[in-house]
C-alpha cells in the first residue's frame, strides 16, 4: 500500500500520544523523521492531525495532494478494520422499468439539487469517484437487478 511499509510500521503502535503535550509546536514535526524543516512539504492528516513530509512516506509523494489527506496509520486502521457484511440486499419494492427510471431520476435530482437531465455525465462520474475514494462517505442506492 502506498505510504505504508509493513517492515517499518506496526499497526499496534499507530496511535501514539499527541506530541504536543509537552511542546505545542511539536505538532508540526514529521512523525517519521522527527524534523520540522520543509514545512511546505509537510502534510497534516485529516484523520489524526499527525504530520508527515511528502518525501518521508513510502513511496514518497511527488506533490502535496489537494483536498483531504490521510496518513498511513489512519489508512491502516480503515484497511485492517473488520469488514462489515457486504452484499446486495433484496429491495423492499419491485420496479417496472418505467418506475425504476422515475425513481432513479428523482434520486439524481434530489442528490445533485437540480433536474437530472441538466447534470452532465462527467459530473456524475466525478462524484462517483469522490465517494468511492472517501473513507467517510456512505451513499446507498438501488440498482437495476430489482427490475421485474
Amino acid at each position: 500500500m502506498p505510504g505504508l511499509n509493513d517492515e517499518e510500521f506496526d499497526i499496534t503502535k499507530s496511535r501514539k500520544r499527541p506530541r504536543y503535550d509537552l511542546d505545542p509546536l511539536a505538532i508540526y514535526i514529521c512523525a517519521i523523521c522527527q524534523k520540522d524543516h520543509r514545512d511546505d512539504l509537510l502534510l497534516i492528516c485529516n484523520g489524526c492531525s499527525d504530520t508527515y513530509h511528502t518525501f518521508c512516506l513510502k513511496p514518497p509523494l511527488a506533490v502535496v495532494p489537494d483536498g483531504d489527506w490521510r496518513c498511513p496509520c489512519c489508512i491502516a486502521e480503515v484497511v485492517h478494520k473488520p469488514a462489515e457484511a457486504f452484499g446486495f440486499a433484496q429491495a423492499e419494492r419491485e420496479y417496472t422499468l418505467q418506475q425504476f427510471g422515475e425513481m432513479a431520476d428523482k434520486f439524481k435530482s434530489d442528490y445533485f439539487g437540480k433536474s437530472g437531465h441538466l447534470i452532465p455525465i462527467n459530473i456524475v462520474e466525478k462524484e462517483f469517484w469522490r465517494i468511492i475514494s472517501s473513507v467517510e462517505e456512505d451513499v446507498t442506492v438501488e440498482y437495476g437487478a430489482d427490475l421485474h
